[in-house]
């Protein structure tokens, strides 16, 4: 939670830090994506391993939700319906909501 506040922090100072939170979100969903079917990824290892099991974690369903949070964010700036600050925001509550379980503080 410290590291988004920063983020969002950073971000109302003008910044500009949606698109590269973005497209390293995406980066990792797809590498995710990859080693959860599979498929070969170029890595150490020990980092493999380890991704691994949090792909096979995380499932298909939070590694495309994944996705469809980076999208919603990319184009809601692009189309105008959004500000930035409002789309890293979204993108925030929605990891947030995605990988914190309800109930647990």
């Amino acid at each position: 939670v410290k590291v988004w506040e920063a983020i969002l922090q950073s971000e109302t100072a003008g910044d500009g830090l949606l698109f590269p939170v973005v497209a390293l979100l995406t980066r990792e969903a797809r590498t995710l994506w990859q080693l959860m079917m599979g498929e070969e990824v170029r890595m150490p290892p020990s980092v493999r391993s380890a991704k691994t099991n949090v792909a096979r974690q995380l499932g298909a369903a939070k590694i495309s939700a994944m996705f469809s949070l980076c999208m919603e964010a990319d184009m809601g700036l692009k189309s105008g319906e959004r500000s930035e600050e409002q789309a890293l925001e979204a993108l925030v509550a929605g990891l947030m909501e995605l990988f914190h379980p309800r109930g647990v503080a």
